[in-house]
C-alpha cells in the first residue's frame, strides 16, 4: 500500500469509501449490503489488526443517501461537493493505513476480483 498521501482529510481515487460515496453522488446508486460487507474482506487482507474501514459502513450509507438525494434534485455539482465533504470527514477519522487503502494498489489480481464484486464489474 502506498503511503504517499496520508493527508488526514484525503482519500485516493481508488479508495473503496471514496468510490462508493462518489458513485452515489454521480447517480450510480447506493452501496449495497454486499458492497459494504466487502470492506471487511479488504480490512482482513490489507490492514493491520485492529484497523479497518468496515467500521464506517453506517456512515458511508448515510453519506451516500444524502449525496444521491441531492443529485436526484438535479443539483449535480452540489452532489459532488456533498461527496467530497463526506469523504474528507471520514478520512479525518481514519488511521494512516486506513486512508492509504486503495483497490487499485498492492495485489491487483485479488483486488480486481474484490472490486469487480463490489462494483458489479465483470
Amino acid at each position: 500500500m502506498s503511503e504517499t498521501n496520508v493527508n488526514p482529510s484525503y482519500l485516493e481515487r481508488g479508495h473503496p469509501i471514496r468510490q462508493m460515496i462518489e458513485a452515489s453522488a454521480q447517480g450510480g446508486g447506493l452501496p449495497t449490503a454486499s458492497q459494504l460487507d466487502e470492506l471487511a474482506e479488504l480490512d482482513a487482507q490489507h490492514l493491520p489488526d485492529g484497523e479497518g474501514v468496515a467500521r464506517f459502513s453506517a456512515q458511508i450509507s448515510t453519506a451516500a443517501r444524502e449525496c444521491a438525494g441531492i443529485r436526484a434534485t438535479g443539483a449535480n455539482l452540489e452532489a459532488r461537493r456533498c461527496a467530497e465533504r463526506h469523504v474528507a470527514r471520514l478520512a479525518a477519522l481514519m488511521t494512516d493505513a486506513e486512508r492509504s487503502l486503495a483497490v487499485s494498489e498492492a495485489h491487483p489480481e485479488a483486488l480486481d476480483d474484490i472490486s469487480a464484486r463490489m462494483f458489479g464489474r465483470n
